[in-house]
């Protein structure tokens, strides 16, 4: 689902059941940009969406994003977080 800044429904797509969202992204991506141009986006997304790849491309293409981090990978790294000033 795409929202306007105020919050609004711009676009949505719905899959067939058991479709994987990492196989979706790109394709999404391309369409949302065909349809109403490249304008500057932050892309919210569940960790279990885009892989390290589509990531990359995303950061190749300049397009803005935050994915939730699983929280066992957040125990993993939240120490040394924590240490720096």
């Amino acid at each position: 689902m795409v929202l306007t800044s105020e919050g609004f429904s711009a676009a949505y797509e719905v899959y067939p059941g058991n479709t994987r969202g990492t196989a979706t992204l790109e394709e999404f991506l391309d369409w949302i940009e065909k349809r109403y141009g490249k304008f500057r986006r932050t892309w919210l997304m569940d960790p279990g969406i885009p892989t390290e790849d589509t990531l990359e491309k995303m950061r190749e293409r300049g397009i803005d994003y935050l994915v939730s981090t699983p929280k066992g990978h957040l125990t993993r790294v939240e120490k040394p977080l924590l240490e720096e000033t």
